[in-house]
Order: C-alpha cells, then sequence, then structure tokens
C-alpha cells in the first residue's frame, strides 16, 4: 500500500497473490506503463475492475479506463471522485444498471442525474443517496420519511442532512455509531 513503490517491486508484485494484486490495484499509482503491465498479466475481468475505484488514475488512465465494455470496472469508476461531472454524465448515458448505486454516492454527480437516479425506487440507491452530501434537501427529506432503518444510518452520517432530521436521528440508538 506504500505509495511511493518503484516500478520493479510493482512488477515483482503483480506475480503474487490475488489479495496483493487487489491492493496494488486499488491504491497505487497508475500510469500508463503500469496499465500496460496489469493489461500484460492477463488478470480476470472481476480483479481488472479493481482499478475503477483506485483514485490514483492518471488522466490517460482514466479515458482508456471509461472506454471499458467491463461494466463492473465502471460501475467503480461511478464512485471514482476523480471523474469530472461531464464523465459522470456519460457514465449515467450508458445506463448501467449496475452502475446506478455507485453513481449515486458520487458527490460530483449533477443533481439532475440524482433526482432521476432517486426516480428509480430501489432501496440500493436510496442507501448511496443517503450517503451523498451533494444529495438535494427535498430528496433526503423524502429518504427520512421512509423510516428505513439502513437509510437513515446513511442520512446519520450525512453532513448536508438538516438539522432538525439530525436531531430526530439522535433519538434512535441504534443509529449511535453513525
Amino acid at each position: 500500500s506504500n505509495r511511493n513503490m518503484d516500478e520493479e517491486i510493482f512488477t515483482i508484485l503483480l506475480d503474487k497473490e490475488e489479495a496483493v494484486v487487489h491492493e496494488l490495484l486499488r491504491v497505487q499509482n497508475i500510469d500508463l506503463k503500469r496499465l500496460e503491465a496489469v493489461k500484460n498479466r492477463g488478470f480476470d475481468e472481476a480483479l481488472y475492475a479493481v482499478l475503477g475505484a483506485n483514485r490514483y488514475l492518471s488522466t490517460d488512465v482514466l479515458e482508456i479506463l471509461l472506454q471499458s465494455e467491463n461494466n463492473t470496472l465502471i460501475s467503480y469508476l461511478s464512485a471514482n471522485d476523480q471523474l469530472s461531472t461531464k464523465k459522470l454524465e456519460t457514465i449515467y448515458k450508458r445506463e448501467i444498471e449496475e452502475s446506478y448505486i455507485y453513481l449515486a454516492s458520487n458527490p460530483s454527480l449533477t443533481t439532475d442525474n440524482l433526482e432521476a437516479l432517486y426516480e428509480k425506487t430501489q432501496k440500493d440507491i436510496f442507501i448511496s443517496l443517503a450517503l451523498n452530501p451533494s444529495t438535494p434537501e427535498k430528496i433526503l427529506r423524502e429518504l427520512f420519511e421512509k423510516e428505513d432503518l439502513e437509510i437513515n444510518r446513511g442520512l446519520a452520517t450525512n453532513a448536508s442532512l438538516p438539522f432538525e432530521l439530525l436531531d430526530s436521528l439522535k433519538i434512535d440508538t441504534r443509529l449511535q455509531n453513525e
């Protein structure tokens, strides 16, 4: 997990067990050279998709990954705070259903897209929206009214939640950790 790792060590670790490779793909700086080394290993799609969760991808690498047909990779990219609003909009327009949960959690997503995701009425999306500090107040209030514990856990951690709703959540002892 040391991000100052040199190329030689990075390359050696790519040949280790899956857990090590998973960590490399998730936390290391990845430029075009490292991406090529990863591609040359021929990892399965699930392991390769971990790159989408990496917050240390070069701009060139991001552009390449955004062209992928690997829906899991695109889903992980959907939550990546490196992506611009425009790139997130592009992902949203691809209509990859499994990416919606991740998109709903990304604070850079446009209000219009957040509202459209809310209209999908899926609990997993509601939970992601409850966590997102960019979710419009109107939606936060509607989520609060659902009186669902899992949604309320997200709301309890959301810095944008109106104080009167937060005060109501403080009463629920099941939410003390949040």
